[in-house]
């Protein structure tokens, strides 16, 4: 019995598997050990894993935004052994994540387009090269964040279509100080901006003006990050993660402009991990 969970800023996915098969497939909030104190990272998850607590878990497996810092690292360890006591416990960054579920053991540049983004060089086993994302405030070109924050950059300044402009009012309203508040005051300005993302998507994504904003984002993380790997040309570029998935056709332009023919794109990788450790697990007994 092994739990296998894939971790962003917005939700965290967790497959269980049972004799080599998944049994349980379920949500939690999303986790972001830079931003997050261990005792938050606890309360917000103990609700759905408590059930799951006395069970004869061996292994879990979490991958994870932000896990590639070893202070972040430790405090979901810390959180995971308080849960599963009994259980081996092995964190790693959701760029690993996402480039064995893309590739598997063979070498490629993976890349993430969620809430945020990220980028790195994988050998088949290992991330060797990583462009820094640099997070919601200096980098995270082509995620959900940026969007969001060009959406309602245009919102505030009028310079948007009327439609999508009463879209946004409707939900997140026209008090400039209110707004301020969730970017300035509360938890997770990232998850406020990557929301106007899916709400927008949700009623004009086909829209020319809303298209040619995640266009221009996209084509903003090509030429700051994907293009600075200098095997870029040798080695299969692929894709995890909502906008990628959902924006695929215009990912695809992007990137033919840069001359890159992307490998694959996944939606969410954990089912692909699920299957590799529960393949890795049974082979242990062999």
């Amino acid at each position: 019995m092994i739990l296998i969970a894939d971790s962003g800023s917005t939700k965290t996915d967790w497959r269980l598997i049972v004799d080599g098969k998944i049994s349980e497939s379920f949500q939690s909030s999303g986790i972001n050990p830079t931003l997050q104190a261990l005792e938050e990272i606890a309360e917000d998850q103990l609700s759905t894993l408590k059930p799951f607590e006395h069970l004869p878990i061996k292994q879990v497996h979490f991958y994870g935004a932000g896990c590639t810092q070893i202070l972040a690292k430790a405090k979901i360890e810390k959180m995971l052994g308080g849960i599963f006591t009994a259980a081996k416990t092995n964190v790693s960054s959701d760029l690993l994540g996402a480039a064995k579920a893309i590739f598997n053991h063979s070498p490629g540049i993976a890349c993430i387009l969620g809430t945020g983004s990220n980028s790195g060089l994988f050998d088949g086993t290992k991330i060797v090269e990583n462009i820094p994302s640099l997070g919601y405030l200096l980098g995270d070109e082509g995620g959900g964040n940026q969007i969001g924050k060009r959406l309602l950059i245009d919102y505030l300044r009028a310079d948007m279509p009327i439609h999508i402009s009463k879209t946004l009012k409707s939900d997140i309203g026209d008090d400039r100080a209110a707004i301020y508040d969730r970017l300035y005051q509360r938890p997770f300005p990232n998850r406020f901006l990557a929301s106007m993302v899916q709400l927008v998507s949700e009623y004009h994504a086909d829209d020319v003006y809303f298209r040619a904003v995640i266009e221009k984002e996209f084509d903003r993380f090509f030429v700051n990050c994907i293009n600075k790997y200098q095997t870029v040309n040798q080695v299969a570029v692929g894709f995890v993660g909502s906008l990628a998935f959902y924006f695929q056709d215009l990912l695809e332009v992007v990137a033919s402009r840069h001359f890159i023919k992307i490998f694959g794109i996944v939606e969410k990788p954990i089912d692909a991990l699920a299957l590799q450790h529960s393949n890795q697990f049974s082979k242990s007994f062999l």
